[in-house]
């Protein structure tokens, strides 16, 4: 059957679900009832159900039926990947996003940050240099442009990266085991860094878009569909991967100054 019916029935669940219509523990239709509801094949219910199953929504019981999970962290990742297939996200849309956001947090980040901060972007970057783990090293890589977002002093900047951070993560680790990749990334990074250390915005802001701006030349098929593996775990703020990577929490005795606020 057509993209549009399978598409149709993964969005009626997924409405539903969320709408509170579906509850966690509750059975979905069966899957000959959902193949007529759908207009679909059993094998076009079953594909749709296993991808709903990958995404944390439901629950497949083989011998019992389909049910609804409860809500888990791992479900925004999955969601973000789950729309990225269907939409047929490329490397050059996610690099352009990330251009378009990084580029500003990267200035902001140098007109506020504080001694603390950079100390431990520093740490976070020692730490990715000295990683021998693709895995690893992309979620430290992660790590080092959500902390400067957060430096910034914008959550919802923050935010959006966080939300970007599962297709990020798999575009990274894709070039994590290229030696001349990585060791141009890390002078990438410390170039970023000093700019923001010095308090220079525009450096900031050109040294930020000139290290994105490199994922034409590193990214395999920049305009092809992502391949996504989902790389990064469940839960990936900042915090959370801090936590996993350095073993070590942000720095929250910075002291900001009169009427600033994080």
């Amino acid at each position: 059957m057509t993209t549009r019916g399978r598409n149709s029935m993964a969005q009626s669940i997924e409405h539903r679900i969320l709408e509170g219509i579906l509850n966690p523990g509750e059975p979905l239709p069966s899957e000959r009832d959902l193949a007529v509801d759908f207009d679909l094949s059993r094998a076009s219910v079953r594909e749709v159900l296993r991808e709903m199953s990958e995404a944390g929504l439901v629950d497949i019981q083989p011998g019992r039926g389909t049910f609804v999970t409860r809500p888990t962290q791992q479900q925004p990742a999955a969601g973000i990947l789950r729309w990225a297939r269907r939409a047929g996200v490329t490397p050059r849309n996610v690099v352009d996003a990330r251009i378009a956001l990084e580029s500003e947090t990267a200035a902001n980040a140098a007109l506020r940050a504080r001694s603390q901060e950079i100390d431990f972007l520093r740490t976070v970057l020692i730490r990715l240099d000295n990683e021998a783990d693709a895995l690893l090293a992309s979620q430290l890589d992660i790590a080092f442009h959500l902390g400067i977002a957060r430096v910034g002093g914008n959550p919802v900047s923050e935010m959006l990266l966080t939300t970007l951070a599962p297709l990020t993560a798999d575009l990274v680790e894709s070039t994590m085991r290229d030696t001349n990749v990585v060791e141009q990334r890390a002078e990438e990074h410390r170039a970023i860094l000093d700019a923001i250390a010095t308090g220079d915005a525009a450096q900031s802001r050109l040294a930020m878009v000139a290290h994105l701006g490199t994922g034409s030349q590193v990214l395999p098929h920049f305009d092809q569909p992502l391949v996504l593996i989902g790389t990064l775990p469940a839960a990936s703020s900042l915090d959370t991967i801090l936590e996993r990577t350095v073993s070590g929490a942000w720095p929250s005795n910075v002291d900001e100054p009169e009427g600033y606020a994080r």
